[in-house]
């Protein structure tokens, strides 16, 4: 088989289902499958016929150790392949019970190691998967990066992992769960039999890097991360040149009257006379500014509401990030909204998604380079920023150098005085003398 052909035969649906039940009554179920895994780091090399040259022999035995609340499960091995594809039929499907709707799901990639049981096995690289903002009933196949740590920003990479994963409630009753979630978590413990088993599930919780201990490379990722959270400077500023400056954000469209009728459209016979009257027209209002100024306006004829709009622009704060999460075109970005929640726990209804191959591909590269180029703009203001302060601290220490000078200036003069102050007057009466003289010239 071709690897398009693996490719396609990997992403068919799973044929075998394991049923990983949980002790407490569910409130829904989460259906996962471990798809592949592209660019893993060969765990396994060795060289063979040493003797005779060597041939690099041997590569990662990659399987997956998953957790989702008190669940343990362990996908089949897929042995010698960087990049493993599990086939619908192997031990790769499972269906966790849920029991709390904010639960993570744990996933670690590893090397079998057959030769070293009590040792453990490789670990190569995990993710956690926040499931809380999918829709039920929906199919999402997605693409994570596998690090050796979360906790850290300058973590290693070490490929990717595909899977795809639905979210069923029980009965459709999305509002159950959606209560559930005001609840916090309760704590679970994961029982294992197995040393080996021990160590895999420690690798999917904690990650390769314990940031209890103290480390260099832990603090120095701890600053780099710092630094990085700059870039949300930038994001600020434009938000606020948006609100002072009347930016249009939130779209509606209008009817307006042509000055000529379209013709009728063949290929829809249906189109009423309205239509044909009317033509759309998408304008994009600048919201924020108009709530802005309404509450500047109220604020200042009456003080004592600066509590309300307090605790008002909470909420404007939320709405407003939640919008810029959403002007991500990808559908896989999009996040629940707070209407969405709000018609959940109101009227029961569930919100289902079609999400077809590579939708909206092009939008979300123009959306990337776009991101980038404005990455970088701030990432070169920033540093002629630090360019500019460093060199007004340069010439800071200058003058400051050159104060001291003179000062020490002053007190050698001090002390010479006696000495010099008549060589002074008599330079002064010669050169009052030669100005005469030159006056004449």
């Amino acid at each position: 088989m071709t690897e398009e052909q693996i490719n396609d035969e990997a992403l068919k649906p799973s044929t075998s289902w394991i049923r990983a039940e949980s002790g407490s009554k569910p409130i829904g179920r989460l259906h996962f499958e471990l798809i592949g895994c592209d660019g893993l780091p060969n765990k396994d090399s060795s060289i063979v016929g040493a003797a005779t040259g060597g041939v690099l022999a041997g590569k990662t035995d990659a399987y997956a150790c998953i957790i989702y609340e008190d669940s343990i499960v362990n996908t089949d091995v897929v042995f010698d392949s960087l990049h493993p594809r599990w086939m619908p039929w192997t031990q790769r499907a499972f269906v966790f019970d849920i029991m709390h709707p904010t639960s993570q799901l744990m996933l670690a990639v590893l090397d079998y190691d057959s030769l070293n049981p009590f040792d453990g096995d490789d670990p190569i690289g995990r993710v956690t998967i926040d499931p809380s903002n999918l829709r039920p009933m929906t199919d999402y196949t997605m693409q994570f990066d596998l690090s050796t740590s979360s906790l850290v920003a300058n973590r290693k990479l070490n490929g990717t992992v595909t899977v795809r994963v639905r979210i069923e409630w029980e009965n459709g009753n999305e509002r159950k769960a959606l209560i559930k979630a005001l609840n916090p978590p309760p704590e679970i413990y994961v029982n294992v039999a197995q040393h080996r088993d021990f160590l895999a599930s420690h690798y999917a919780i904690v990650g390769g890097v314990d940031t209890k201990v103290f480390s260099m490379d832990t603090l120095i990722s701890y600053v780099d991360e710092l630094q990085g959270y700059q870039a949300l400077v930038h994001v600020m500023k434009s938000a606020v040149f948006m609100v002072l400056l009347w930016r249009g954000h939130f779209p509606i469209t209008l009817h307006v009257p042509t000055l000529s009728p379209r013709p009728v459209n063949l290929e829809q016979p249906s189109q009423s006379l309205l239509q044909r009257l009317f033509k759309p027209v998408m304008l994009k209002l600048p919201l924020h500014s108009i709530v802005a100024f309404l509450v500047g306006i109220l604020l200042a004829e009456d003080y004592n509401l600066f509590p309300s709009f307090l605790l008002f622009g909470i909420a404007w704060v939320l709405l407003g990030t939640m919008e810029y999460q959403n002007s991500h075109p990808s559908p896989w970005r999009k996040k629940r909204t707070y209407l969405e929640h709000l018609q959940v726990l109101v009227f029961n209804r569930q919100f289902t998604d079609t999400i077809g191959p590579y939708e909206k591909n092009d939008e979300i590269e123009k959306y990337k380079k776009e991101e980038a180029r404005r990455k970088l703009k701030h990432e070169e203001e920033a540093a002629n920023e630090a360019m500019r302060a460093q060199h007004d601290a340069k010439e800071q220490k200058a003058e400051e150098e050159v104060a001291t000078e003179k000062q020490r200036f002053g007190i050698f003069l001090k002390i010479m005085q006696p000495i010099l102050s008549p060589v002074q007057q008599n330079l002064g009466r010669t050169i009052v003398h030669l100005r005469i003289a030159k006056s004449f010239v």
